[in-house]
C-alpha cells in the first residue's frame, strides 16, 4: 500500500535522491540532493536589506557590474534589477572608440592591417573596430575565401 503500480523514471529518481518536492531532505548531502545536468534549474539566491544596501555602495564607489555578480554570487539581471528598483543612475558606457581612434584604425585599415589586429592594437573585439569603420563610410574588404557580394 501506499506505492505507485508505474513510478515515473523522474519520481523514482528523485526518491532515490532525497528530494521531496522542491526540499531536499536533512540526511543528505547537497551534492546528491541536487544533480547537475541539463534541465536543472539554477536555485534562487534572494539578496537581503543589508546586501542590497552593500551592492548599491560598492556599484556606486565605480564596481562593475560582472564583479558585484561574481561577488553576490547572482545573476547580472538581478544586480541591474536592484539598481533599478532603488534609483541608482546607470553608468553610461561611452564609445569604446574615440573619434580619433576610429580615424587611426580607418587608415591602418587602408594600409592593409586586418580588423582583428587592429582590434588587438586598441584594445577591443575586432567586431567593435569593423562596426566603428562601418559608421565611419569605410569600404570593408570581403574575407579571405568569401566570394564579394
Amino acid at each position: 500500500m501506499g506505492r505507485l503500480s508505474n513510478p515515473a523514471a523522474d519520481f523514482t529518481h528523485a526518491c532515490d535522491q532525497g528530494l521531496r518536492g522542491r526540499e531536499r531532505r536533512k540526511d543528505v548531502d547537497a551534492e546528491a540532493a541536487w544533480p547537475t545536468g541539463p534541465g536543472n534549474r539554477q536555485a534562487q539566491r534572494r539578496l537581503g536589506r543589508a546586501d542590497v544596501e552593500q551592492l548599491i555602495a560598492a556599484y556606486k564607489e565605480g564596481n562593475p557590474v560582472p564583479q558585484l555578480v561574481a561577488r553576490l554570487n547572482v545573476n547580472r539581471t538581478t544586480v541591474l534589477a536592484h539598481l533599478d528598483r532603488n534609483g541608482v543612475p546607470r553608468r553610461q558606457t561611452g564609445p569604446k572608440l574615440s573619434a580619433k581612434d576610429v580615424a587611426q584604425a580607418a587608415d591602418l585599415y587602408r594600409d592593409g592591417i586586418s580588423v582583428a589586429a587592429i582590434g588587438h592594437r586598441f584594445g577591443v573585439n575586432a567586431s567593435t573596430v569593423g562596426k566603428a569603420l562601418r559608421r565611419a563610410d569605410v569600404q570593408i574588404r570581403p574575407r579571405r575565401g568569401w566570394a564579394s557580394a
